[in-house]
């Protein structure tokens, strides 16, 4: 699970650089890079290594369905840690 993770992180914070490169924007925020870096690898790998439906809990929900209530949740939980 560590690991998985960490991949999660690694090359969605890969992604996010390039990304920041091309756009010029100041993204490379340790909060946003976590949570574009986790919905990209999300939504990009769920449809490779899941054809496309990620199961969880009995459903099968589509990838980017998936990826953006991931992102929600965890930015929520961020920006609370945040600011306190």
């Amino acid at each position: 699970c560590v690991i998985g993770a960490m991949e999660i992180y690694c090359f969605g914070s890969i992604i996010v650089q390039g990304i920041s490169v091309l756009q010029h924007q100041n993204i490379l925020s340790s909060v946003n890079l976590s949570i574009l870096a986790s919905i990209l690898i999300i939504g990009i790998g769920g449809n490779y290594a899941f054809g496309g439906y990620i199961p969880f809990i009995g459903y099968n929900i589509p990838c980017i369905a998936f990826a953006s209530i991931f992102g929600i949740i965890l930015n929520l939980i961020l920006m609370k840690k945040g600011e306190g």
